[in-house]
């Protein structure tokens, strides 16, 4: 039942995924201007592409318009999963200079918690934004983990006590 379960749940996520990249391929119009990574919209909007890693619905590339903000390309991106570190955000911005990006780190939960725009930097082509994960959620999972395998050894245990009788 659970392989079923996870199964479908990677179904959807791959049919969610390629509606979504069906709908951002629908709206950008493959010109670059220039040898900058800027794109014009089908509705002559202008688009950058960048990067989202780390625990959210739909990590990948994303082409989305130039006056995107942070909050809004996780919110592209299908939000942040449980074990996210909102508080430990980096975006990596390359300046021309490949070996030496700039790493900007954000705290998201001051934005969460005052509303402030000013915490949510605007995104420049080429941006990769990386959350970190949370050990303790991990720890969870290798917890669930433990106590599955513990459940599978006390059936064993019980019909190997059913059949010494």
């Amino acid at each position: 039942m659970r392989a079923r379960l996870f199964f479908l749940s990677i179904t959807l996520c791959l049919s969610n995924t390629v509606g979504f990249s069906q709908e951002v391929a629908e709206r950008v119009d493959e010109k670059q201007i220039g040898g900058s990574r800027y794109f014009i919209g089908k509705e002559r909007e202008l688009l950058i592409s960048v990067n989202v890693l780390g625990p959210v619905g739909r990590p990948g590339e994303y082409t989305v318009p130039s006056e995107t903000d942070l909050v809004s390309l996780i919110a592209y991106a299908g939000g942040f999963q449980e074990n996210a570190r909102i508080n430990d955000v980096k975006i990596i911005r390359r300046n021309g200079d490949q070996k030496n990006p700039d790493v900007i780190k954000v705290n998201l939960e001051k934005f969460y918690a005052s509303g402030d725009q000013e915490q949510t930097p605007l995104l420049k082509p080429d941006d990769t934004v990386i959350i970190a994960d949370r050990k303790l959620v991990t720890m969870r999972a290798v917890t669930e983990v433990a106590r599955g395998i513990a459940y599978v050894a006390q059936v064993v245990y019980i019909f190997f006590l059913i059949s010494r009788e």
